[in-house]
């Protein structure tokens, strides 16, 4: 599913050149559930960055369904981000003109696909927001915001979810809810999902853990 090979990111300062990541090898296979470890800085939003065509490697290769990303010009990135990987960002990132449905249909509106009205119900219906599709972002609880975003992202069904901390705006009890909710809807989809995530709790219950250390990632026995 996703295959990493001896990738390197840096940025050039006005102090010189910055080392994030030095010759990452990672391989994750279809429908695991990952989570990345590491301290604030190490390089993990980076490589979710990497992963997610919102960044490129300064060198090596990122094969995603058995493409190598780096053949792809930046318009047909965008298309394959689109249609491959789904976002979910701690701080939601709804679109606030938007009803839930229609934040929920952005991504196949993007893609100028037509919609399947009764799939978008249906998928409201999973994660408990029937009831509140014509709601805009304003009314909606954290948690609500987030399942939102979730759903969201399962729209177009991708091959990779990638979450960035999250549960990271939520309380507790909220955040336990939705995590649980998230990770039934990958393994009914058999979709990938990395997360990035400062919470042990929430990694011991992925399938496997990578921790960022010394700017490579190692997994952990």
């Amino acid at each position: 599913m996703l295959k990493l090979n001896q990738v390197s990111k840096s940025f050039v300062t006005k102090q010189g050149e910055i080392s994030i990541l030095e010759n990452v090898n990672l391989h994750i296979g279809a429908g695991e559930k990952v989570a990345i470890v590491g301290p604030s800085g190490s390089g993990k939003s980076t490589l979710l960055s990497l992963i997610g065509l919102l960044d490129t490697p300064t060198s090596g290769e990122i094969v995603i369904t058995g493409e190598s990303l780096a053949n792809l010009s930046e318009a047909e990135q965008a298309g394959f981000r689109n249609e491959k990987i789904g976002f979910i960002f701690q701080s939601f990132e709804l679109i606030s003109p938007f009803t839930v449905t229609e934040n929920v249909m952005a991504p196949l509106d993007i893609a100028g696909e037509k919609v399947n009205q009764e799939s978008i119900t249906n998928l409201l219906d999973d994660i408990g927001l029937n009831n509140r599709k014509e709601a805009m972002p304003r009314t909606l609880s954290g948690g609500e915001k987030q399942r939102v975003a979730i759903a969201r992202a399962l729209v177009k069904k991708p091959a990779i979810i990638l979450a960035d901390e999250p549960t990271g705006s939520l309380d507790r009890s909220t955040g336990e809810k939705v995590l649980t909710m998230l990770l039934e809807a990958v393994s009914d989809s058999h979709t990938t999902l990395i997360i990035i995530t400062h919470d042990e709790s929430i990694a011991k219950r992925m399938d496997r853990v990578f921790e960022i250390r010394d700017k490579g990632v190692y997994e952990r026995n």
